[in-house]
């Protein structure tokens, strides 16, 4: 499904979501995202996903009970608003406060620098802070550390590591026969630059299989374990394509649209 549209509003008791914003110039953006409630619980600042081929998109101020909204300034980081009047993102690697009143709804001065840093990758806009109405911050760390992939049984209880070399691996995905493993991990330090990796879990041997310069990830398995398809963004906003799963071969695509994101999730 793409991930497109605005953002719906529904009661604490129940009942039928109603949208409380709609995207209006949909050459500038194709969705809303990551909503964050000022003190007052009605009015709500946001950010306006661009889509594919812009970088930064717009933080807007709406209200649930709906009216026009205002633009406050474009980021590539969705704020979040901290007592007693400051929304918190971010400017290329450094966490920023914008001083900002809520009553008026307007921002002013210039960003403050915060010491906290965020990571480089921004994959959704995504907000790069949680503020807690007391005043504790909490930001995500700007290390990237290797990951570890492991087994465990069904009460959680941990039965061995899967062999990897160092680095960063995310969305693993057992074979049917459950003899390889399929994963996703960055490659450089590039943000936008990851590749699909298997892992041979009797043999222990990790090969990386997409070599381009490209964000190749979220593999799942063909049925008979003999292609994998992935997300890649080589020739167009996150489309699918399709691979062998062993070194070499033919990567060709398997579906390519307009449409901003698409998650391969099952075969």
């Amino acid at each position: 499904a793409a991930v497109t549209g605005g953002l719906a509003a529904a009661p604490q008791t129940g009942g039928p979501p109603r949208f409380v914003t709609r995207t209006e110039t949909p050459e500038q953006e194709n969705s809303h995202r990551f909503p964050s409630f000022l003190p007052d619980g009605k009015r709500f600042v946001y950010i306006s996903d661009p889509g594919a081929n812009m970088e930064e998109g717009q933080v807007f101020l709406a209200s649930i009970d709906g009216g026009e909204r205002r633009l406050l300034y474009r980021s590539r980081r969705a704020p979040v608003y901290a007592k007693p009047g400051w929304l918190i993102d971010a400017i290329g690697e450094r966490l920023v406060a914008r001083r900002f009143d809520a009553a008026a709804g307007k921002v002013s001065g210039e960003p403050v620098g915060l010491e906290q840093a965020t990571p480089t990758f921004v994959n959704t806009q995504d907000r790069v802070a949680s503020v807690s109405g007391t005043g504790p911050l909490l930001v995500p760390s700007a290390v990237s550390p290797s990951t570890r992939v492991l087994w465990v049984d069904r009460r959680g209880r941990r039965l061995g590591d899967v062999p990897l070399p160092k680095g960063r691996f995310s969305d693993p995905r057992l074979s049917p026969d459950g003899r390889r493993l399929a994963l996703m991990a960055q490659s450089g330090s590039a943000g936008e630059d990851y590749d699909v990796w298997v892992v041979d879990l009797e043999t222990e041997q990790a090969n990386r299989l997409t070599l381009t310069p490209t964000a190749d990830g979220m593999p799942i398995w063909s049925a008979d374990a003999r292609s994998l398809v992935f997300q890649t963004n080589r020739r167009g906003p996150r489309d699918l394509w399709i691979r062998p799963a062993t070194a070499g071969g033919v990567e060709r695509a398997l579906f390519e649209s307009p449409t901003p994101w698409k998650v391969p999730s099952s075969w």
